[in-house]
């Protein structure tokens, strides 16, 4: 897989150990669907090694803490990598209906740019170090502005020629594939045997808020 292209904007795909199709329904206040002509349907792959994937094209971040805390109910590990079109992004581990780890993968301004997730300290979370056997090697934009000045976007080139987005996405995907032994195939989300979900996402942001972050 081409990281720098084949990758959507937006994207969030998470992973949650653990769980069944009828309760994944349930924790997401979600009706199962066979029509999906808007693509507004989050997709859901056949489990694989006790790991169910979620794939959503239209993601945003107005509930996406509700979803991450519903969905680690029972003590149930869940990782989310998520991005879109506005330059939001993060990578959220929780465990048993707690954040325990929470960062951006890459900064865009001057301001945040200051943080660097390769330091603990930097992280949001009840447990910032939690997941870091996994992101050993990994390597992230955040700390430095030097692969996204002024002018560029998102999937353009920076000063020095490499994709912007190319690097800290497939970083977080990496993620995923370590944690959960299984390598990552975005074409397993577009097979017969997938199922479709309409999540009512006001649904879970009014019972669990936005608490952004314990810490």
């Amino acid at each position: 897989m081409d990281f720098a292209t084949d990758l959507p904007w937006p994207f969030c795909l998470t992973w949650c150990d653990d769980i069944d199709v009828t309760t994944l329904v349930s924790a997401l206040r979600a009706v199962p669907t066979d029509d999906d002509e808007e693509g507004r349907a989050a997709i859901v792959a056949p489990p694989r090694n006790g790991w169910t994937e979620i794939l959503e094209l239209t993601a945003s971040g107005f509930s996406l803490t509700a979803q991450i805390i519903a969905l680690s109910q029972n003590s149930r590990r869940v990782l989310t990598v998520f991005w879109d079109i506005d330059g939001n992004n993060s990578v959220t581990y929780a465990v048993g209906g707690r954040i325990l780890v929470r960062f951006m993968p890459v900064m865009f301004d001057p301001i945040t740019a200051m943080f660097n997730v390769n330091d603990p300290s930097h992280r949001q979370g009840l447990a910032p170090d939690a997941i870091d056997p996994h992101l050993e090697g990994l390597v992230f934009e955040s700390g430095s502005l030097v692969r996204h000045q002024s002018g560029d976007t998102p999937g353009e080139e920076s000063n020095d020629g490499i994709p912007v987005r190319e690097v800290w996405q497939e970083s977080c995907v990496r993620i995923g594939e370590r944690l959960t032994g299984n390598p990552f195939d975005l074409n397993r989300f577009f097979q017969p045997d997938v199922r479709l979900l309409r999540i009512d996402y006001d649904a879970l942001y009014e019972e669990y808020g936005d608490p952004y972050c314990e810490s």
